[in-house]
Formats: structure tokens, sequence, C-alpha cells
């Protein structure tokens, strides 16, 4: 379903700032104008996240005023909102972010402030605007689609200063060959294991029943001939011990990136505002005032939705539950409620590890685990799972 913005952009918006920025973004996005002036209520805490946003919005100060108030102050949130609203047309105030007590009194102000305010807020589950005014008769609109932001932009708001993703998957043709060699059993997992980790991949595997991936290896190296160096030079590997951790499984991110990229060339999932491998994030986060770093193994954005794809060709449970949960808190913590995670293992019974981390995790809908089976047909695996998360509502 496609979906715009609400018709008509306040001239007065009044965002309320929480921990999490990403609501006030899209807000701002979807409701304000050229001449829209933006009042960002704060409080001290959260005052260095009302600087990430004003520059991720390209926010002026002839369009932009900060309203410093105390959080837990009923008084100081009513009076603070009702200084700057007081005398104004088109008053709009978003109040998905911020706190239960600056939602109710800044909502409130604007209420005596003027006889016609709007008010709005976003339904993570549904992707919805909810708007309504003082009667609270309500009108939702879906804006899956209509506010776009990138990974570096996702994490910029969030005080993350560094992020290094890659748009290309390594070698798809060899990740393919890798797939399939290994969707045939536990026997040719543990062939293919058993060469990785026999001489450190120094020599190339033999036999027959290596005979599709040595092809597809035979081509990448061409003229220089198959040997184990050119292979790692051709993947872009400097050393024997790197392409070796690639062969042991990193490879499985470029085999889930290629199958990302093969479903946006035809993409009915929604808007596409970005993808890649290896995000990581890492530096000084304001947000949260101390370091961070970690990685998306997989990411994708469709519309402001944030679908984080952790990957392991471990089949070992315990791993792969920390694997989804790691990627779980950080996919919540920059996506916020709207983002869901998936995690691309080895296992051989997802479904039970899926059911487990979703009731004990409270996270029923916002979890998917593919397992070993799954990979043969990859792409309308992460189609179905894309798709049904975004037709939740």
């Amino acid at each position: 379903m496609q979906s715009s913005p609400p018709e008509c952009p306040v001239e007065h918006l009044f965002l309320l700032i929480g921990k999490n920025p990403l609501p006030n973004y899209v807000a701002a996005r979807l409701l304000a104008g050229p001449q829209t002036h933006v009042y960002l209520v704060d409080s001290s805490e959260t005052e260095p996240i009302t600087q990430k946003l004003k520059v991720a919005l390209g926010l002026d100060t002839t369009h932009c005023t900060r309203v410093p108030v105390t959080e837990a102050n009923p008084s100081s949130i009513y009076e603070g909102v009702l200084k700057y609203a007081i005398g104004k047309t088109g008053l709009g105030l978003n109040y998905t972010g911020g706190t239960k007590t600056m939602a109710v009194h800044a909502y409130q102000a604007i209420c005596d402030a003027s006889d016609e305010p709007g008010f709005s807020y976003l339904d993570a589950r549904r992707l919805e605007i909810v708007l309504h005014g003082k009667e609270r008769y309500l009108k939702r609109q879906y804006v899956g689609d209509s506010a776009s932001i990138t990974v570096e932009e996702l994490a910029g708001i969030h005080g993350i200063p560094s992020v290094v993703g890659v748009r290309k998957p390594i070698q798809a043709d060899l990740c393919r060959a890798i797939a399939g060699f290994q969707c045939k059993g536990d026997k040719f997992r543990g062939d293919w294991s058993s060469w990785v980790n026999k001489n450190g991949c120094k020599d190339l595997p033999s036999g027959d029943v290596f005979n599709d991936v040595l092809s597809v290896m035979e081509k990448i190296c061409g003229d220089l001939g198959l040997t184990g160096k050119n292979l790692a030079d051709k993947l872009g590997k400097p050393k024997l011990s790197s392409l070796k951790e690639w062969f042991n499984g990193k490879w499985l991110e470029s085999y889930v990136l290629d199958a990302i990229i093969q479903l946006t060339k035809g993409n009915g999932m929604g808007h596409l505002s970005d993808y890649g491998m290896n995000f990581e994030c890492k530096g000084y986060a304001e947000n949260t005032i101390k370091d961070v770093k970690f990685e998306f193994d997989v990411a994708l954005i469709l519309g402001y939705q944030l679908f984080a794809i952790s990957c392991t060709v471990s089949n070992d449970k315990g791993k792969c539950k920390q694997k989804l949960f790691e990627a779980y808190i950080r996919a919540r913590q920059v996506g916020g409620e709207e983002a869901a995670v998936c995690l691309v293992s080895g296992d051989e019974n997802p479904e039970d590890l899926q059911k487990e981390v979703e009731k004990s995790w409270d996270a029923q809908g916002a979890i998917r685990v593919l397992g070993v089976r799954h990979w043969s047909d990859l792409p309308a695996c992460l189609e179905d799972w894309i798709v049904s998360r975004r037709r939740e509502r």
C-alpha cells in the first residue's frame, strides 16, 4: 500500500522530545511544511537529542525554537508550552515522544491556547499517524512509506557519529553455490567445515562433491588460476586466515544481502530507503553518554521502518539465541517499536527458537527465525517476513 503525508502541514508544530528521536523525526517530516515553525520541547537530559534532530531535519533558528522544561514538573511543562503557543493559529502537537507527564500537560496547554488545535501521534505497530482535534474524533492514515531515512541518518539522530556500511555483496554467485552445497544436508556441511578448517584454505577443496563450488571459484580467479591466494585476493581478503573466516560463516551475510537485492529489484514491499550489510556503528553517543560499538549484519529500511537481520551458520541454540538477542536490543534502540528483527541461522528447528523468544521477550510479531532449510529459497522467506510485518495493521 502506498502512503502519503497528511495534506495540510501545521503552522506551529510542537514535538515532545524523548529518548528515542525517531518518532519526532518522522512526525516533523510528515507534519512540517517549508514555513512551519517547530518547537522542540525537551529536558536537560534530552537536549542533546534535540540538537541532533535539528541537524537531521535541517532546522535553523528562524524555523525552530527549543522549549526547555522540567520533565517531571507539570507547571514547568504547561507554562513552557503555553508561553510559545498562546496567541498563535495553526497549532499542532505530536505527543508520540516525551514522557507521559509531558504529553498530558503539553496537551492541556495547547487546548488552552487554541480553539482549533491539531493533535497527532504515531502508531508504531500499524505505521499510521493518528490525527484529532479537541473533539477527539480520530482520523488514521497509513504513513509507512511517507518518510525516508538511511541507516547513517538513523544512527546520526541517536548521536552515533560513525557508521560504515557495504551496499554490495561479496561474490554473490559463490555465496549461492556455498548455500546450495550446504543445503544438501549435515554430511555436506560437515565436509565443508572439514575442508575450511583442515589447513586454513591453503589447499582447495577436492572431490566431485565440490564441483559446483569449484566451478564458481575458477570463474572468479579466471586467467590467474585457482589457488587459495588468488581466491583470497579476488574476494578482497588480505590473508588466508581472513579467507578462512569468510568461508566459515561470514559469506552468509553476503548471501542474505544478495537475497535482499533480488527483492528490491521488483520491490512491491514499500518505499525503499536504504539497505546494506556490515553496518558498523561506533563512537561516543551523546544520547547515551557513553561509547557504543555494534554492528547490523544486514539491514533494510522501508520508509522509516528498520528491518535488522542477524546472520550465523551455527546451529547451536545458545549462540543463535545470543545473536538474536543482540540484534533485537540494538534494533529497538535505534529503530524504535517499529523495528523488526530476523535471524538467518543454521538452526534445523528455527520455529522452536522463535516461539521461545517471542514468549520470553514478549515480542510477538517482531521476530522471525529462519533456519538452514530456508536458505534455498531465502528471497521468498525474507519477503514473507517483511510483507507480513508491514501488513500487521
